[in-house]
C-alpha cells in the first residue's frame, strides 16, 4: 500500500460508519473501472483532435484584473 493510500485509509477509519461506507463505495467504484472499456467515438476522437489543433487563448493580466475588479474582489 501506498503512503498516500494508508493516510487516506487511516483517516477514513476516523469517519462514521456511513461516511465510511460512502468512502469504500468510492474506491470499490474506482477499483471496478475497465480503462480498456472506455472508448472515444470516431467523431469524439475528431472533436478532441480539432481542440487540441486550436491554439490556446489564455486571458491577459489586464483581463484578469478587470474581471477581478469587476466582483470585487
Amino acid at each position: 500500500m501506498t503512503k498516500l493510500l494508508d493516510k487516506a485509509v487511516q483517516r477514513i477509519r476516523a469517519m462514521s460508519p456511513e461516511q465510511q461506507d460512502e468512502a469504500a463505495e468510492v474506491l470499490l467504484s474506482i477499483s471496478e473501472q475497465d480503462p480498456e472499456k472506455v472508448r472515444l467515438s470516431p467523431d469524439q476522437i475528431v472533436e478532441v483532435e480539432r481542440r487540441l489543433s486550436e491554439p490556446v487563448v489564455h486571458a491577459t493580466d489586464e483581463q484578469v484584473a478587470s474581471l477581478f475588479q469587476k466582483i470585487g474582489i
